[in-house]
């Protein structure tokens, strides 16, 4: 079986050559498929993302049944796929525990999302992961302060998009959590929207440079990087800006995939109203968000990267 290759690898080529390392979400083992088949044909590294939602669905509740059963489609994708870097990421993690099982059964990244929680007690969590994965070499922790928007049907962690922008990230803090924690990669919240399908967030760069100031004035700015979540709902100028301007490392996708594969999938069926073999459909959708996933690759600049992140 292919081994997932670490992940800060990854990011350190990314920073030295201004792109960023797609960070996909594998919703079931159809995008997953997608997901590798896309950086298979782009030549390009990817960050498979599993979120809580992902975790509980795969396991039908059962979180090291869902976990293991992500491992385990995400290194079958990769079965005669060879020379592609691919990590696999806790997305949006929340609890320690659950980190833990994802780093024992294989994972190659963590990340511990303490944005509801006191800056201590973020700070406090975020720290027993770094030390946990310093266990095993590569392994890149991100962690998260400030509150992203979320619109009703997201399935992750936000806040209410007319209330946001109290929540958004403050320079002194994500400092502090830098320093104190020790973790690798920054999520910051500056005006992106979590289940976004249109390309209206407005993201606020003055904020998000005082904040990369603030946590370069505290770390080694060759040791941290930044990621940028809710990209389905950044306008593509902006996220290339975020690329070139500020050096953004990781950028989270998952509602626009959500959205190709779902389109082609009711687009067959709509086509084929008599058909009740679902494979066939969910080939419409797997080839959909190939289609996607290869264009996110040109636009986040990671086409024809895969050798520079490999360790």
């Amino acid at each position: 079986m292919p081994d997932l290759a670490p992940s800060l690898p990854m990011f350190k080529a990314a920073k030295e050559k201004r792109f960023a390392i797609p960070a996909l979400n594998a919703n079931g083992n159809i995008i997953t498929d997608a997901l590798v088949e896309a950086a298979y044909r782009k030549d390009s590294p990817v960050l498979l993302q599993a979120s809580q939602g992902a975790i509980k669905h795969a396991g039908q509740g059962d979180p090291f049944r869902g976990t293991k059963m992500i491992v385990d489609m995400t290194t079958d994708a990769m079965i005669n796929r060879p020379g592609i870097p691919v990590a696999l990421n806790l997305d949006h993690g929340q609890d320690p525990v659950q980190n833990a099982l994802c780093f024992r059964l294989g994972f190659t990244m963590l990340m511990f999302d303490g944005s509801k929680m006191p800056l201590e007690e973020n700070i406090s969590n975020a720290k027993m992961i770094v030390e946990m994965a310093k266990a095993v070499p590569g392994i890149a922790v991100e962690v998260e302060i400030g509150r992203i928007g979320a619109l009703a049907d997201s399935d992750e962690p936000g806040v209410a998009i007319e209330e946001m922008k109290q929540y958004w990230t403050k320079p002194e803090e994500i400092a502090q959590l830098a320093k104190e924690s020790g973790a690798h990669l920054f999520a910051v919240a500056m005006g992106q929207i979590h289940g976004c399908r249109e390309p209206i967030a407005e993201i606020d760069f003055d904020l998000f440079e005082e904040c990369i100031q603030a946590v370069e004035a505290v770390r080694d700015p060759s040791e941290i990087g930044f990621v940028l979540h809710g990209a389905s709902g950044v306008k593509d100028e902006d996220v290339e800006r975020a690329i070139i301007e500020f050096g953004v490392v990781k950028i989270n996708v998952d509602t626009k995939l959500r959205q190709a594969y779902m389109a082609a999938y009711l687009k067959y069926q709509q086509e084929h109203p008599q058909n009740i073999d679902q494979r066939k459909p969910e080939c419409a959708g797997h080839d959909a968000v190939v289609e996607v996933a290869c264009g996110l690759m040109n636009l986040f600049g990671s086409t024809n990267k895969a050798q520079d992140c490999i360790a």
